[in-house]
């Protein structure tokens, strides 16, 4: 495994109603402590579980910069941050980058320097699977009173909504590539047995025909919620097993193997990978 300079720092983005430690359950299983067995800096920021990619970006960019505070990095350096994010923490981190951009042509001082991004079954294109969500969202709340419950869900779906083929072809169109960055993205594909929880997702996602060409890459072969169209963006990097779910990549598993999942992503396969890629390909 590689080890970045002191003054580099990995950032780990968790993905929509995720969350980087409940109890001994970590997000990125296992991934940061291993990374930082190796010497590297790694920090783990927690956004909101169900706002949308405006928001999570902006709290992801706050996230970084108190806990870059909490790192004995070199002083007077401003620090090289390279992020790495799972499902909607991808967007999030694209996000990020277009707004430090936006920062920097204004002439403002940054704290960190975004090196790179680098997207883990990433809906770039948006997921079919949270259209459907987003519509049954909607229909659950319809005549309910109004709760917490209910408040949450009406955000959620809101949420839901920017990961939709339809936002995400606007997003797309909106917040282009920084050409500083480099951007790297991986995917996975696996094919779930009946009694999987992404058994239908997957399924409809696979064999749905879509007549937009615009939302075509949301379909197709999948990890159970993102095609393997959908997640790639910039230079997309096969080291990922072709038996890995949406979850799977993360290092978790439902049933394991026995109901089509794995956990090729644990943290001393893939991510060590992909800190060697930053390592042979960004680090100068």
């Amino acid at each position: 495994m590689a080890t970045l300079p002191n003054d580099h720092v990995i950032v780990l983005c968790h993905g929509f109603l995720g969350f980087q430690k409940l109890g001994p359950i970590e997000y990125f299983r296992d991934v940061a402590a291993n990374l930082q067995l190796k010497g590297n800096h790694v920090i783990s920021p927690e956004v909101s579980k169900i706002d949308g990619i405006e928001e999570r970006a902006e709290q992801l960019d706050q996230e970084i910069n108190s806990k870059l505070k909490e790192l004995q990095l070199p002083p007077n350096v401003t620090p090289k941050v390279h992020l790495i994010g799972h499902s909607m923490g991808g967007l999030d981190a694209r996000r990020l980058v277009c707004a430090q951009e936006d920062a920097r042509m204004r002439g403002e001082a940054l704290a960190y320097e975004v090196q790179s991004v680098t997207t883990v079954s990433t809906p770039h294109h948006g997921s079919p699977a949270a259209a459907c969500a987003k519509s049954v969202g909607y229909t659950g709340i319809i005549g309910l009173a109004t709760t917490p419950i209910v408040e949450m869900t009406k955000v959620a779906s809101n949420a839901m909504a920017n990961l939709t083929p339809e936002y995400m072809a606007s997003f797309n169109r909106k917040y282009k590539d920084v050409p500083t960055v480099k951007y790297y993205s991986v995917t996975s594909t696996f094919t779930p047995r009946m009694n999987h929880l992404f058994y239908l997702t997957h399924k409809h996602i696979k064999n749905w025909k879509c007549t937009n060409e615009e939302h075509r890459k949301a379909y197709g072969e999948n990890d159970g919620m993102v095609s393997v169209e959908s997640a790639q963006w910039g230079v997309p990097l096969d080291i990922v097993d072709r038996k890995t779910s949406h979850i799977g990549i993360i290092g978790w598993g439902i049933l394991g193997i026995a109901a089509g999942d794995c956990d090729y992503a644990a943290s001393n396969k893939l991510y060590p990978a992909l800190v060697e890629n930053l390592a042979m390909n960004v680090v100068p």
